[in-house]
Order: structure tokens, then C-alpha cells, then sequence
């Protein structure tokens, strides 16, 4: 059913709401597949990025966390117009 769910899907809304339950539930690998299929709608939302690095430091992959930490600070400070170093 949640695959069907997904599939009839056209906006992110649901995908991080589903990303966001499996994250909870410790299923990250499942909840990091949500998080990108949701990135596919909102490229330049900064909370997924956020998410998907916070994912990563759960899998200990820490140097893919910090690649992702650096995008989602990038798009915070667009967001509020700020100079990113």
C-alpha cells in the first residue's frame, strides 16, 4: 500500500511524512530512499537536506553528513539572505 501511495504522489508532502516515520522507527535506509525521492520535488528545500545529513551521522557516514550539512547551510542563507562562507 505504501508503494502505491508514493507512486500516485506528485508533491513531497507525503514522501516526508513517510521519510519522517521510518526515520523515527530507526529504519534509515528506508527513510534516507524517502528523503531523495522527495528531494526530486523540492531540490532547494534546506530541512531535507538537513535530514538526510542527520541520516548519515546515524549510518556513521560522517563525511557525507558534512557534505549535506554545507548544502542545507547553503540554503538557509539564501533563504534569509545571508553571505555563506
Amino acid at each position: 500500500m505504501e508503494q502505491n501511495l508514493i507512486l500516485n504522489n506528485t508533491n513531497s508532502e507525503l514522501l516526508i511524512q513517510l521519510a519522517q516515520e521510518h526515520f523515527d522507527t530507526g529504519n534509515y535506509l528506508r527513510s534516507l530512499n524517502y528523503f531523495f525521492r522527495a528531494l526530486s520535488f523540492e531540490p532547494e528545500n534546506a530541512r531535507i537536506w538537513n535530514k538526510l545529513a542527520v541520516i548519515f551521522i546515524k549510518l556513521e557516514n560522517f563525511s557525507v553528513a558534512m557534505n549535506l550539512s554545507r548544502i542545507a547551510y547553503r540554503l538557509i542563507c539564501q533563504e534569509q539572505n545571508v553571505v555563506s562562507s
